[in-house]
């Protein structure tokens, strides 16, 4: 007699993707007004802080703006929406670990011109050497690790 394969109700295709973010340490943080239009920051946007406000990563920051191309944290566990209206607060992980494939950098300036950027679209060759290229030792000193590549010290 032949076993009959069961099935647990779920058809595998219905399941959502779950990112592999988890955090050690969140905080609620004020963020900078977005200026004329509401900006939705998904889960994962490395996000940077400009002496005064939280603000979304700048890859390509001028030198004048130093701080805001050094990656602080990421928008953990839920979306932050961002009006003029609001008081544009929102939870930001400060320590844990982040997978690369779950880094989003859509919303991020300059993101495109970057090796980053192309990484993670499949256009660079060596995607490690990108990544520790791009996140500087101080993420490890602040409590985040990025996962799924090898060389990020």
């Amino acid at each position: 007699m032949a076993l009959q394969k069961k099935s647990l109700g779920v058809v595998e295709s219905s399941i959502p993707a779950v990112k592999s973010i988890e955090s050690t340490h969140n905080k609620v943080v004020q963020f900078a007004d977005p200026g004329a239009s509401e900006v939705t920051l998904p889960v994962g946007t490395p996000l940077a802080h400009n002496g005064t406000d939280w603000v979304v990563w700048n890859v390509t920051a001028p030198d004048s703006a130093p701080a805001i191309a050094v990656i602080r944290g990421f928008v953990s566990p839920e979306p932050i929406v961002l009006d003029e209206a609001g008081e544009n607060l929102g939870v930001v992980m400060f320590a844990g670990r982040i997978g690369l494939a779950d880094i989003d950098i859509t919303q991020c300036p300059g993101a495109d011109a970057t090796k980053l950027g192309h990484a993670l679209k499949g256009n660079f060759s060596d995607l490690d050497a990108a990544v520790a290229a791009l996140f500087p030792p101080t993420l490890r000193e602040l409590g985040i690790t990025v996962e799924d590549v090898a060389d990020v010290r």
